[in-house]
């Protein structure tokens, strides 16, 4: 089912099934002035080519005629899994989960490999692409696989840590390396009796971007994630957006409900991505502080926050992982209670609303799950069932 896991350029060459983006015409890349094209290579997400002067390159090429399949998104994630080593992998020739980041359009191909798409059995995952603004050709963002999954990287000072998921017992095995360049010693480890695994590897330059590469083999099974892990952003300076930063019902930290998207962004004082769905525009920070989103369904302003992991708490200190009775502690008699009883304990919602016409129309969802804060969402609508539908 696997060949040899070196990574190479492949050369796909079969007939392509057409464009299948959403990308429109522009003018061939041409030579940037160098703050231009640092600025570009800065901004750029993809690991296949892993930087953006390779893309660049590619796409002159595809313009001369070379590699007309770099235009249809399916045949790019086969190529791609070719060149991981999988032998004649499946693709589905239609896009999943489309919306774009920063203007890239962004969207996922579903792949299996010996099996059918939706057949028991064999190896199945998800090659994300994107496609630049003005570009015709698609690129490699991240991979992933039904049994191996990434739960959380933690990028810090001299280090990198991964934290996985896996399916089964089998050693998984990690590398590292930068853009353009070799990758790293390999690392190795067993899951645990949860299936959770850990790998760590060096980080001497937090400034430049990784490329992650996790594989685990069962018997002729292999599975494998990649994926881009952004450089460490400078420490944040007073104000701004971070782990410590205080969730209240009108915002969190520096950015308020109601803000215009470009105010929050500026607000934030970090690096934050814009993605855009059919429903909802949203700013998710690059790294830090993790597990935090600022969402309009209007279009133009911050609507609400949803932040699902890290440490930025409400002002009485709840945040994810705050037992419910940490909760109804914290604001006694201003709760209402959506909670039912299960099996692995109390499940749904604790709704925070305040007295003060200045807050009106907004409140403080608490989900909660196994008798835990699994989630905080602050700002408007959020007590709607359905969010960004």
């Amino acid at each position: 089912m696997l060949a040899a896991c070196s990574r190479t350029t492949s050369g796909l060459s079969h007939t392509p099934t057409g464009p299948a983006g959403t990308g429109t015409s522009g003018a061939s890349p041409t030579a940037a002035p160098a703050t231009q094209a640092a600025t570009q290579e800065k901004d750029y997400r993809g690991i296949d080519p892993d930087t953006r002067a390779s893309l660049d390159d590619l796409q002159r090429a595809w313009e001369k005629g070379h590699e007309p399949w770099r235009a249809s998104a399916p045949d790019v994630a086969r190529a791609h899994l070719l060149s991981l080593g999988y032998a004649d992998p499946n693709v589905r020739a239609d896009l999943v989960n489309a919306h774009r980041e920063d203007g890239t359009a962004v969207a996922e191909v579903v792949y299996s490999v010996g099996a059918a798409i939706a057949a028991p059995g064999g190896v199945h995952g998800i090659v994300e692409v994107g496609q630049l603004p003005g570009g015709k050709i698609f690129f490699v963002r991240a991979s992933s696989s039904d049994g191996l999954a990434l739960a959380a990287v933690e990028r810090r000072a001299g280090s990198l840590t991964a934290h996985m998921t896996a399916s089964g017992p089998g050693q998984v095995s990690g590398t590292v390396r930068v853009p353009g360049g070799a990758a790293g010693a390999a690392r190795s480890a067993a899951p645990d009796g949860n299936g959770f695994a850990v790998l760590s590897f060096d980080d001497k330059d937090g400034s430049a971007p990784l490329i992650l590469d996790l594989r685990q083999r069962q018997g002729d099974r292999a599975w494998i994630v990649e994926a881009r892990v952004q450089p460490v952003p400078a420490p944040p300076g007073n104000g701004a957006l971070g782990p410590g930063s205080v969730l209240r019902l009108d915002g969190v930290g520096p950015v308020k409900v109601g803000m215009p998207l470009e105010e929050a962004r500026k607000a934030a004082g970090v690096p934050l991505t814009l993605i855009e769905t059919p429903h909802c525009r949203s700013l998710q920070p690059d790294a830090v502080p993790p597990g935090v989103v600022l969402t309009s369904t209007s279009g133009g302003t911050v609507d609400f926050v949803n932040v699902s992991a890290g440490s930025v708490a409400t002002a009485k200190g709840i945040k994810v992982g705050s037992r419910v009775g940490e909760v109804w502690n914290a604001y006694p008699g201003q709760l209402t209670d959506h909670l039912r009883s299960e099996p692995g304990g109390r499940s749904g919602r604790i709704v925070l609303r305040s007295r003060d016409p200045g807050l009106q129309g907004l409140a403080l969802v608490f989900e909660i799950a196994g008798d835990r804060v699994s989630s905080m969402l602050a700002g408007r609508g959020v007590e709607a069932e359905e969010l960004c539908a």
